[in-house]
């Protein structure tokens, strides 16, 4: 068997010599009740036990490395995530003074209406009780208009 058949059914070469070692003691009244590799293969040629443990760590640093890929991608991820976490947070933020500046702009124009509303109601209650008053005479004396005794109320409209 080649090296990698050896190494890909170790587990049933290890049940065979089971069976083989049972079978054997077993003739010679000794019962094998179980056998096992405590320290593994080794083989007696250093160039064939170097290669394999060259092999061995070649995996071993493939597998490393493809592990570290992917929890780049993970944290590649996550970091894309918080970001779009940060942006929506930062769009929200910027839409809530939005909201809030287009309310007091709001408010500011519906109290500068109710301002204007305000002072032609009192002028219009100013000509009401002057109709009310008025006697249908003729004022009986007429100032200048740079009179100081005139007060400027307004620019007569």
């Amino acid at each position: 068997m080649t090296l990698v058949d050896f190494q890909a059914n170790q587990g049933q070469i290890y049940v065979d010599l089971f069976k083989d070692a049972a079978t054997t003691f077993k003739a010679k009244g000794i019962t094998v009740q179980y056998l096992g590799n405590a320290e593994g293969w080794h083989f007696t040629e250093k160039a064939i036990q170097d290669g394999i443990n060259k092999s061995f760590l070649a995996q071993q640093d493939n597998k490393t490395a493809a592990m570290e890929q992917e929890a780049q991608k993970t944290r590649n991820q996550t970091a894309i995530l918080i970001n779009q976490n940060d942006n929506a947070i930062k769009v929200a933020t910027a839409q809530a003074v939005v909201d809030a500046a287009t309310k007091l702009q709001n408010a500011k124009e519906a109290a500068a209406f109710q301002n204007e509303l305000q002072v032609q109601l009192l002028a219009a209650q100013a000509k009401m009780a002057m109709a009310t008053k008025w006697d249908g005479r003729m004022p009986a004396n007429i100032l200048p208009s740079t009179s100081p005794l005139l007060l400027n109320l307004g620019d007569g409209k």
